[in-house]
C-alpha cells in the first residue's frame, strides 16, 4: 500500500470521475415545454391541413375571400408548422452531447420569440445555462 493512499477502501480517483452527473432537475421541464411546443406547432400543421382539405367550405361563408386564398394560408401554415414541430419533437430526443445543449438553448430562444411562453422560457433558460445542466451534456 503507498503512503499517497488516504485510505485503502476508497475507491481510486478515476473511477469516481468517470460517472456521469445526474440529470438535472431542469430536463423534465425542458422535454414538457419540447413536447407543449410540438404539440401547438402539430396545432398549426393540422389547420393548414383541414384549410387545404376544406378550402371551398371555408371561402364560401366570406364572400371575399376565394378558394385559392384559403389554399395558400393552408400551405403557408404547413411550410411554417411542419419544420418547427419536427424540430421541437427531435429536441429531447438527442444524445447527450454539447451539440444537444446548444439545440436546447436555440430551443428556448426560438419559444422566446412568442410573448406568450416568456413566463415559462425566462426560468427555462436560467436553469439550462446552469454548471450543472452543462456538465450533463459534457459527461458523454
Amino acid at each position: 500500500m503507498n503512503t499517497n493512499d488516504a485510505h485503502p477502501y476508497q475507491p481510486p480517483g478515476s473511477l469516481s470521475s468517470s460517472l456521469s452527473p445526474a440529470r438535472p432537475g431542469v430536463w423534465i421541464w425542458y422535454v414538457v415545454y419540447c413536447v407543449a411546443m410540438g404539440m401547438l406547432s402539430a396545432g398549426v400543421l393540422a389547420m393548414g391541413i383541414v384549410s387545404l382539405a376544406m378550402s371551398e367550405t371555408i371561402a364560401a361563408d366570406d364572400p371575399t375571400t376565394s378558394a385559392g386564398d384559403v389554399q395558400i394560408f393552408g400551405v403557408a401554415m404547413i411550410a411554417i408548422s411542419l419544420p418547427i414541430c419536427i424540430f421541437y419533437c427531435a429536441a429531447p430526443l438527442l444524445p447527450k452531447r454539447r451539440f444537444a445543449w446548444i439545440y436546447g438553448i436555440v430551443a428556448i430562444a426560438l419559444g422566446m420569440t412568442n410573448f406568450c411562453c416568456l413566463p415559462a422560457t425566462i426560468p427555462l433558460i436560467i436553469f439550462w445555462i446552469k454548471p450543472e445542466t452543462i456538465a450533463y451534456f459534457q459527461s458523454e
